[in-house]
């Protein structure tokens, strides 16, 4: 639940969240299900924090010059 402090006549809200990413080779043993819902926590900060450990490569194909895939 957010804390919340109030000083000078306004509410403010203070959400705190620490990110406490697990290993890539944890996150694979937790099942399907229980990755996605611990992934969905913070789904842009989680993303971000594998593709600078190497675990997850991110690929933009928006230029039309990402990575052909072998046939």
């Amino acid at each position: 639940m957010p804390q919340s402090k109030e000083s000078d006549n306004n509410l403010y809200i203070i959400v705190d969240t620490h990110l406490n990413p697990v290993t890539w080779e944890e996150l694979e043993a937790m099942g399907a299900m229980d990755a996605k819902v611990y992934l969905n926590q913070h789904p842009v900060d989680y993303a971000k924090y594998y593709e600078s450990t190497g675990d997850v490569l991110k690929l933009d194909f928006a230029d039309n010059k990402g990575v052909a895939l072998p046939s």
